[in-house]
Parts: structure tokens; C-alpha cells; sequence
């Protein structure tokens, strides 16, 4: 089934391709490499993060926590992970409350933090 999944994702991504939904020009234009910290300080722990390319349309969210959890106070470091300018963004609470940011410009991001105002989370990016 997985590889199903994986020869799926290979011809939706060059279908997407020649279609020209992905703008693979600008996509190699801002590759690069960077670390990216990020923070969480939302008054609650994050059980799931996914930082995955816009240019991928959704179609690989993993986990970059693993099997931990990113404590609220607390913050991880993503080595040399930031490669493109747009990402999306999705966070994943305990109570599987989540909160999406779409297009997010981290091209010259090196810290990323996550904000509760009352129900309202919001995301900050620095350079």
C-alpha cells in the first residue's frame, strides 16, 4: 500500500509539473540551505509538527516531531532545513486541535514561534 502511495505521489508531482502548477524555476531559485528554530509558546505542549514545501501541495506532511513532543517553553532545532521560500505550515495539539499557516516565506527565516492570544494562535517569523 505504502509504495502505491509513494508511485502516486511521484506521478501526481510530475503531472503537477508539466501543468506547471509547480514553479519548479522559482523553486530552484531560492533553494538553499538553513536552520530553522522553532519555538513554541502557545501555553500548550505541540504533539505534531509539519513544515512541508508549498510547492508540494500537501502531499507529504510527516511529523518532524518523531515521537516527542515540543514542550510549550521549550523550542527544537531544524538543521539545515529550510531549502525553499514557501512552506505550509500545521501544528497538532494533545486534544488533536490543529492550526494551519499556508505560504509562509522562510527564506530568510531562522527562528519560527508559535503565540496563543486566547483561542487565537498566530505564528512569527524572524530573521
Amino acid at each position: 500500500m505504502m509504495k502505491a502511495f509513494k508511485i502516486f505521489s511521484i506521478i501526481a508531482i510530475t503531472l503537477l509539473l508539466q501543468m506547471g502548477a509547480i514553479d519548479t524555476a522559482d523553486a530552484a531559485d531560492n533553494a538553499k540551505e538553513s536552520n530553522l528554530k522553532v519555538y513554541n509558546s502557545t501555553g500548550q505542549d505541540i504533539y505534531y509538527l509539519y513544515i512541508t514545501p508549498t510547492y508540494y501541495n500537501g502531499l507529504d506532511w510527516f511529523d518532524l516531531l518523531g515521537e516527542g513532543i515540543l514542550e510549550d517553553n521549550k523550542s527544537v532545532l531544524l538543521k539545515d532545513y529550510v531549502k525553499y521560500q514557501y512552506y505550509d505550515v500545521k501544528i497538532v495539539f494533545k486534544d488533536k486541535a490543529e492550526c494551519h499557516w499556508y505560504r509562509l516565506d522562510l527564506s530568510n527565516a531562522k527562528k519560527l514561534t508559535f503565540y496563543a492570544n486566547g483561542e487565537k494562535f498566530t505564528v512569527k517569523i524572524d530573521a
